[in-house]
């Protein structure tokens, strides 16, 4: 099955080695069923400026909506489900990405360091 996943993406902190490290993490916003088919399937059947519109739109509708929710916030944030501190690149920093499954927050286990 083909989702539309919106995700609110930022950098979290990895840990002090090497001077600090951060990683990509996303935790989902919306998301929104197309059909039956693969994820693959839905779009090779699309034309790619289709995708591109719907992606785009998909994106700046949740934004507007959500604007007064993290209007003038910036700085340190706690991530989900965590007590370490990580910060935004960009206040409302959105991914929309069609996938085979219902979107999940994102790494589900934190990266380490080797």
């Amino acid at each position: 099955m083909a989702y539309l996943n919106t995700y609110r993406i930022w950098q979290s902190y990895g840990g002090p080695e090497e001077g600090g490290w951060w990683y990509e993490s996303g935790t989902p916003v919306q998301s929104i069923y197309l059909n039956q088919q693969t994820a693959e399937d839905y779009i090779e059947s699309k034309e790619w400026k289709d995708i591109k519109e719907l992606c785009e739109k998909t994106v700046s509708d949740y934004i507007k909506n959500s604007e007064d929710m993290y209007a003038n916030k910036s700085g340190y944030h706690f991530a989900p489900g965590s007590d370490e501190p990580s910060i935004h690149i960009k206040d409302n920093e959105y991914s929309t990405i069609i996938e085979d499954h219902y979107a999940e927050d994102y790494p589900s286990v934190k990266p380490h360091y080797e």
